[in-house]
C-alpha cells in the first residue's frame, strides 16, 4: 500500500431520503462509552477489507483527548490531558508523538472527516476498542476510556431500535467500500469549457481533476456543478514563475465566486515547477505536475507504462493530460490500461493527495 497519506474521497453517499415507520431505519455503528457517537450519521464506523476504520473525530468526544486540525500545515493533533500526543501528517502520511517516535500510518478520508485503524492510538492514551454485532446484523464498534458502565451486549440492547419508534430520516449510506493500491491523480490542464462534457464521459469512473486558472472559472459556471457532481475535483493551475501574491489574490476572487455559486471553495493549486521551487500560499496546498501527456505520449506504450508503472515507484503520482481532440482520442485507450494495471486507482486531488 502506498505510505503516503491516500487521500480517500472513496466513499459517497447511496442515499438520502424520508423514510416511512415501516421501512429501513438509521443503526448506530459507533459508540463512546455509553453513548452513541454524536457525528454517527456523518462520520460512521467503517469495516473494509479486513480494517476497522474510526473517524479520528470520534478521539474528541473523550473527556482526556482532543482533536485540532490544521489545514494550513495539513496537519491532525491528537493530545491527552497528561501531555502525550499523536501528530499525524496529511503530506506524508507519518505519526510523531511526543517522544519525537515517528511511524508510518495510513489516514483515509471520508466525508469531511479523517479516518485511522484505532488500534495504536488506542494503546497510546490506554483506551479500548471492541467490535460487536448488533439485533439487526451490523457490525458496531465501541470506544472506550474506562468511564463505561454497561457491558457492550447491554449497550446494544439498549439502542436497539424497534419497529414502533422508528426514526423517520435514513441514514446516508457509503456506495462502495475503502479500497487498498497505489493511487494517482490524472489532471485535465486548462480544459476548454465546451470539452467539459466530452471530458466527463470520457474519464467514466476515473477521478480527475480539472486544473483551471482562477480567472477562468466564471466561464466555466455552467457546467461546474456536472464536475463536482460526477465526482471529480476542480484545482487552480498556477504558471511557473508567477507570483505568489499575484496568484494568492486571483484565487481568493475566484473563491468567493466559487462559494456564492455553490458554496464551496478551492484550496489545492497545480504547478509544472518542482515542488520545491513552486511559491507556497497560506491556506491553500500546492501540488507539483511535471508529467503532460500530449497525443503522442498517450499514444506511446512506452510512455504509458513509463507513467502507469515506473511513475508511482518514484513518488510521483499526478500526471497532466492534454484535451484536444487528438488527444482525447486515445482516453479510451489509455484509461483501459489503467484499468488492467494491478492495485492502480484514480482519484481527484485534494488538500492531502500527493504532493508531487
Amino acid at each position: 500500500m502506498n505510505r503516503r497519506l491516500i487521500a480517500f474521497a472513496l466513499l459517497f453517499c447511496a442515499c438520502l431520503c424520508v423514510l416511512s415507520a415501516a421501512e429501513d431505519t438509521h443503526y448506530i455503528s459507533l459508540f463512546i462509552n455509553d453513548g452513541a457517537y454524536a457525528r454517527d450519521e456523518i462520520l460512521p464506523f467503517i469495516e473494509s477489507d479486513g480494517k476497522y476504520l474510526v473517524p479520528l473525530d470520534a478521539f474528541d468526544a473523550l473527556d482526556a483527548l482532543s482533536v485540532t486540525q490544521n489545514d494550513a500545515l495539513a496537519a491532525v493533533l491528537l493530545q491527552s490531558e497528561d501531555g502525550k500526543f499523536l501528530s499525524f501528517s496529511l503530506q506524508n502520511g507519518q505519526c510523531l508523538d511526543e517522544r519525537g517516535q515517528k511511524r508510518e500510518v495510513t489516514v483515509y478520508r471520508y466525508g469531511d472527516g479523517y479516518y485511522i485503524e484505532p488500534d495504536f492510538a488506542a494503546e497510546k492514551f490506554d483506551l479500548s476498542f471492541a467490535t460487536a454485532y448488533a439485533q439487526n446484523g451490523k457490525l458496531c464498534a465501541r470506544l472506550c476510556d474506562g468511564k463505561e458502565a454497561l457491558t457492550f451486549d447491554e449497550l446494544l440492547n439498549l439502542y436497539a431500535v424497534h419497529r414502533d419508534n422508528r426514526p423517520t430520516l435514513a441514514f446516508t449510506i457509503p456506495a462502495r467500500k475503502t479500497v487498498s493500491g497505489v493511487f494517482m491523480h490524472p489532471i485535465f490542464l486548462r480544459p476548454s469549457v465546451t470539452d467539459v462534457q466530452k471530458l466527463l464521459a470520457l474519464a467514466g469512473r476515473h477521478g480527475t481533476t480539472f486544473a483551471l486558472s482562477p480567472a477562468d472559472v466564471r466561464k466555466f459556471a455552467a457546467v461546474l456543478p456536472d464536475i463536482l457532481g460526477a465526482g471529480h475535483a476542480i484545482s487552480y493551475y498556477m504558471p511557473e514563475g508567477e507570483s505568489g501574491a499575484a496568484f494568492a489574490a486571483e484565487m481568493e476572487e475566484s473563491n468567493r465566486f466559487l462559494f456564492s455559486l455553490l458554496g464551496v471553495t478551492v484550496r489545492t493549486y497545480v504547478s509544472p515547477a518542482l515542488y520545491k521551487d513552486i511559491p507556497k500560499i497560506d491556506g491553500y496546498f500546492a501540488k507539483s505536475c511535471r508529467m503532460h501527456l500530449l497525443s503522442e505520449d498517450l499514444a506511446s506504450e512506452r510512455m504509458v507504462q513509463m507513467v502507469l508503472h515506473d511513475s508511482p515507484s518514484f513518488d510521483v503520482y499526478n500526471f497532466s493530460l492534454a484535451t484536444d481532440a487528438a488527444a482525447r482520442a486515445e482516453y479510451a485507450a489509455f484509461f483501459a490500461e489503467f484499468d488492467k494495471t494491478e492495485n492502480l486507482r484514480s482519484m481527484p486531488l485534494g488538500i492531502a493527495a500527493a504532493t508531487q
